[in-house]
């Protein structure tokens, strides 16, 4: 036992649901119950916890890191593979950035969509690119995957991260500086997420104007 009271995690307000906590919990001692309104709130069952405060240090919330760099000039851009874009959201650039990292033995970690479910997982074939494309909507749930990419990061592999800024963010805080040259990540523009209950919504809505399953 190194610390000498329980963490001090994010309120309800104020927690990123990026689940970062979790993973990092050597005791999986904390949990995240949905809430009436569906989002996850965290939970510390403190008769499981040794108040390492491990799960403190990789929170996004509580440690905020600096920019690494200045500021850089925007881009617009779009893959000229029509096939690809055509499978795409937003013109396809991150699918054709994650087909060079597949191709040169790189893993891939993005959100994909089950049913009612978003989630992140690790892919590692261009055939299995698809399961990434499009959009969502919903923030996923991304327990499991910081673990996952800490372990073949450890085992010198390039991965690809996309997501949230806050699970950027959490990612950086587990991953050790020295592994940081093999990780690229990717994070999206969020103004807030809507909760997980308004997936089923949005999925019976387009299935009603484009008589499909949307993925």
């Amino acid at each position: 036992m190194t610390g000498k009271r329980y963490p001090g995690l994010p309120s309800a307000h104020s927690c990123t649901g990026c689940k970062a906590c979790g993973d990092i919990c050597p005791h999986q001692c904390i949990s995240f119950p949905s809430g009436g309104d569906g989002h996850w709130y965290v939970n510390v069952d403190t008769s499981k916890c040794i108040r390492c405060l491990r799960c403190e240090s990789v929170c996004p919330v509580i440690n905020r890191r600096k920019p690494l760099s200045k500021a850089s000039a925007p881009y617009a851009a779009w893959t000229v593979d029509t096939k690809l874009r055509s499978k795409s959201s937003s013109g396809g650039t991150f699918a054709q950035i994650a087909l060079a990292f597949l191709h040169d033995g790189g893993y891939v970690a993005g959100a994909m969509i089950e049913e009612t479910r978003v989630r992140h997982i690790v892919i590692q074939s261009d055939t299995e690119l698809n399961l990434l494309q499009g959009s969502k909507y919903v923030q996923s749930d991304t327990s499991g995957i910081y673990s996952e990419v800490l372990t073949l990061l450890k085992n010198g592999k390039k991965v690809l991260f996309s997501g949230l800024g806050c699970q950027v963010a959490a990612l950086y805080n587990v991953i050790p500086h020295r592994l940081w040259s093999n990780l690229f990540t990717i994070d999206l523009i969020c103004h807030g997420v809507p909760s997980s209950m308004d997936l089923d919504t949005q999925v019976q809505d387009r299935t009603a104007i484009f008589g499909v399953r949307y993925r």
